[in-house]
């Protein structure tokens, strides 16, 4: 029997060993190793937190039991006792120091009690007493990777997996390690291969899915995560994970599901002020609200961003029906009108925000983007009434209306002025350009020279120049040229027709000047549109081949290029296109 008791202990069935041994002992009850057999066993099929009372009972049949105190160091160490596990595992090896896992165990012990250089000590003894057990390097490689030694970490489970390749948890947390060094490729293939052996571990496929999720295979990591959360719905991290994928997306209905959903794990759990529950609570409150105006103008955004522009304003007036006088649903709005070419409705929407600049809306003062960018409501609330002047500029620049125009844009800038770290170089360019369109050439341009004299790289300054000089080209050949404008609000600049002209009559130093600016601006930003515009512009007039020109504006952002200049060039960019 005893025999029998032994194979089962090594064996691992704990539980037939406990019967045994405790038939063993009836029959001999002063026999020390069945009482420290029967520890053990009740120790191991317990999960460390019986078996304490029969290594007592052995240590008072042999005070000499050096695995009866090891023992009961790991009864206290689960128990997080970790002074009392630190006097028995030192006395352990007091009476036995070749035993490779007493070691082991003090440098747990260690570890637990925040003495890193003791621990590090002991783990190293244990390896070089035994270098057998893959769970010395497991664990050592475990140890240094809460230190960040992830180099150290990864050569020791290097070694682990070598002395036992069965165990996911081995390969699992060397992918993590490689996860952590930036290496994706070894992490994804050591962690499918965790997934390989144990498919149903929710951690596994969690940190599957933080492998695709920096790859930027975004479908491959929600799948990863649905898995995690399908067999772990108590995983926090996987809903959260899945509701940042989502909004990072634009998916803000299915961000919020997986928003709520954490949050109820959240609450369940008890856990419900601070880490991740201020900020799953702060983004429900976000965009996923109705009673807060946000969750409107958040939307609404990207229907704007991708062209829907009914559905946007549809969404604003939904808000603006329970807000009517709310900054961001009614310059959102006007910024909606203004790509729409709505531009008298978009003046309207724009003097509604600035007729009610007193009060920090509720969402604003709330928001929880701002507290976690660590940004000032009020701050906030500057940059966007001047954000708003702008666009109210452009909108009454697209009308003509020259003089309210740049007294709009003054206003933007000066707001700009006053906000620390604002830059509102790109605002007076805009006032060049309303400059410009009102005529007053010499005054844009002396204003664009002093800009560029500050910053050689703003781009934007050289279109500018490019279009005053292609005109003052124009005029200067052709007295009876006239110049019409056509408004392009998105980017606030005037594109012109120039008629009664000769084509390739133009002055030559002006013409020049302006290509020069044009090809200036574009060898610092190849996708500005209004560069390559004028530029095709500047051929048109010059009676060249602008084609190409034309056709890269267009795709850079000019969309009605084509119907801005009359050309003969249509069915060549339709090619292209196809």
């Amino acid at each position: 029997m005893a025999l029998q008791a032994e194979t089962y202990m090594r064996t691992g069935q704990f539980d037939q060993a406990i019967g045994l041994y405790k038939l063993l002992i009836q029959k001999n009850p002063t026999n020390y190793t069945y009482h420290l057999n029967l520890g053990w066993s009740e120790l191991n099929h317990s999960g460390f937190t019986a078996g304490d009372a029969e290594l007592k009972k052995a240590l008072d049949l042999n005070s000499g039991c050096a695995r009866c105190y090891i023992g009961l160091s790991i009864f206290e160490l689960q128990r997080k006792k970790g002074e009392a596990a630190l006097e028995l595992a030192e006395k352990a090896i007091a009476l036995d120091d070749t035993a490779s896992f007493s070691y082991f165990i003090r440098g747990q012990v260690y570890e637990t009690v925040g003495s890193n250089i003791l621990a590090e000590a002991d783990y190293n003894k244990a390896i070089s007493l035994n270098k057998t057990v893959a769970d010395y390097f497991y664990t050592r490689g475990s140890f240094f990777f809460r230190l960040n030694q992830f180099s150290k970490a990864l050569s020791d489970f290097n070694d682990a997996i070598k002395l036992e390749g069965s165990l996911p948890d081995f390969y699992f947390q060397r992918g993590y390690t490689h996860y952590m060094l930036k290496d994706l490729s070894g992490a994804e293939k050591d962690i499918s291969k965790a997934l390989s052996i144990d498919s149903t571990s929710a951690d596994y496929w969690l940190g599957l899915g933080a492998v695709y999720d920096e790859q930027l295979q975004l479908d491959k990591a929600l799948a990863a995560y649905d898995k995690a959360s399908y067999y772990n719905p108590k995983n926090t991290m996987a809903f959260y994970n899945k509701a940042n994928i989502h909004y990072s997306r634009g998916e803000l209905d299915r961000s919020c599901v997986e928003f709520v959903n954490a949050y109820l794990v959240l609450r369940k759990s008890g856990q419900t002020k601070g880490g991740i529950y201020d900020e799953v609570e702060g983004m429900v409150s976000n965009h996923c609200d109705t009673s807060i105006a946000s969750f409107y103008y958040q939307r609404a955004l990207l229907y704007q961003e991708v062209g829907e522009l009914d559905i946007a304003l549809r969404l604003l007036d939904l808000g603006l029906a329970k807000w009517p006088n709310h900054p961001i649903l009614n310059t959102i709005k006007g910024n909606v009108y203004l790509q729409a070419h709505e531009f008298s409705k978009a003046e309207a929407s724009y003097r509604l925000t600035l007729a009610n600049t007193d009060e920090i809306p509720t969402d604003i003062r709330g928001s929880y983007i701002l507290k976690l960018n660590e940004g000032d409501p009020s701050t906030y609330m500057r940059q966007h009434y001047m954000r708003t002047y702008e666009g109210l500029s452009k909108a009454l620049l697209a009308q003509n209306k020259m003089d309210d125009a740049r007294a709009q844009i003054q206003k933007a800038i000066f707001l700009g002025d006053h906000l620390e770290g604002q830059n509102t170089e790109l605002l007076q360019v805009q006032e060049a350009h309303i400059l410009a369109g009102a005529e007053a050439y010499d005054e844009a341009i002396a204003l664009l020279e002093k800009l560029i004299i500050k910053n050689p790289q703003l781009a934007e300054a050289y279109v500018v120049r490019a279009r005053i000089s292609l005109i003052k080209a124009i005029k200067s050949k052709n007295r009876k040229a006239r110049i019409t404008h056509q408004a392009a609000p998105e980017s606030g600049l005037y594109y012109f027709k120039a008629e009664r002209i000769k084509l390739g009559k133009l002055d030559n130093l002006l013409y020049q000047s302006a290509l020069q600016d044009c090809r200036t601006a574009l060898a610092m930003n190849q996708n500005l549109s209004e560069a390559w515009f004028i530029l095709a512009q500047a051929e048109y007039y010059s009676n060249k081949d602008f084609c190409t020109e034309l056709l890269k504006a267009r795709s850079a952002g000019i969309l009605d290029a084509l119907s801005i200049i009359e050309n003969s060039c249509i069915e060549q960019i339709k090619d292209s296109q196809e």
